[in-house]
């Protein structure tokens, strides 16, 4: 997961943006160019190409929060236990959400399955949003050496958050982390 930490901006952000970007536009052109659209093909297509560049996503998080959090001193490293925990988790769901959707899709059973979905929905939100507050955290405790308060570490947190601008500024402190630890 190395990869992640020593990728350049553009790298990262074409990863991770850009390739979504490229694919869907090539759909899109595809399904305005057909006489016939066919709205459950064109659903299973997309939900297979979000659940690719999902993984993609989910990969690079798993890669700067565990390559953080290696760099960070063992007397101020928080366990990753629940970060993990977070992110497989949050995979995990969203796997099963695309395969129940593209399943249940046109059938009537969907609203009734919504008082299960919707709680385990929020819960991979909160796994996703404690992956960013456990990345950030780490960022910026491997920078200072010592622990830190959310304060401290608030601006990396919305630049992850809103990563495809963040991404700009992020990824350049962790490729300085990762050369200075190399040396």
């Amino acid at each position: 997961m190395n990869v992640f930490l020593k990728m350049k901006s553009w790298q990262v952000f074409g990863l991770i943006f850009g390739l979504p970007f490229v694919f869907q536009s090539l759909l899109m052109s595809r399904i305005m160019s057909s006489n016939t659209i066919e709205p459950k093909e064109i659903f299973g297509i997309l939900s297979y190409m979000m659940l690719g560049f999902m993984a993609i996503f989910m990969t690079w998080f798993w890669g700067l929060g565990t390559g953080l959090n290696n760099i960070v001193k063992p007397e101020i490293r928080p366990s990753s236990k629940l970060f993990k925990f977070g992110i497989i988790y949050s995979a995990s769901y969203m796997i099963l959400f695309m395969l129940f959707m593209t399943r249940f899709v046109e059938q009537e059973e969907l609203g009734s399955m919504m008082g299960v979905i919707f709680p385990l929905h929020l819960f991979a939100m909160f796994c996703m949003f404690y992956g960013l507050h456990f990345i950030a955290k780490n960022l910026v405790m491997a920078e200072k050496n010592e622990a830190v308060k959310f304060g401290e570490f608030s601006g990396p947190f919305f630049l992850i958050w809103f990563f495809p601008i963040g991404i700009w500024f992020v990824q350049p402190r962790i490729n300085k982390l990762i050369s200075n630890n190399d040396t």
